[in-house]
Formats: structure tokens, sequence, C-alpha cells
């Protein structure tokens, strides 16, 4: 199973346009699951040691396999999530 982990905050530009990118893909691909956490606030970006936004990790059968600490393009969600 592919997970994408996003990390956003609600005032970056770049992380709403990440969700308009990851909600395309996942109409495309509907096996994929996605977490949404609040920089600020989420437990898991400490616990992952996420300190910017967006941040994007891709994680396959549990394990992370990519980590994107920018905007992705569509090219690169999709080639590491398919």
């Amino acid at each position: 199973m592919t997970m994408i982990l996003k990390f956003e905050l609600p005032s970056c530009r770049d992380c709403r346009e990440l969700d308009k990118r990851v909600d395309s893909l996942v109409r495309k691909y509907p096996d994929i699951k996605v977490e949404t956490h609040n920089l600020m606030l989420s437990l898991e970006a400490r616990q992952r040691r996420v300190q910017v936004v967006p941040t994007v990790i891709v994680l396959k059968e549990g394990l992370e396999v990519i980590r994107i600490e920018r905007l992705p393009t569509m090219e690169e969600l999709e080639a590491v999530c398919t």
C-alpha cells in the first residue's frame, strides 16, 4: 500500500497547491492513502523530524521511500506513488 504524508501550514501557498496535486493524483489512483498533518501541531511531524513545509513523505508497505521538502511536480508525485 502507498501512503502519502503531507506536512503543511494553513498559511502556506505551496501547501494549498500541494493539496490540489495530491487530490488529482488520488482521483487517478484511488488506492493511494493520504494523511495531512499541520507541521506545528503534529506529533507525527516531530517523530519524523519534519521542519519545512510543504514536505511530502511517501510510504510503501510502511517504509519511507522518498521525502520531498518542497512542492513536488505532478510527475514526481506520480513517479514515486505508482
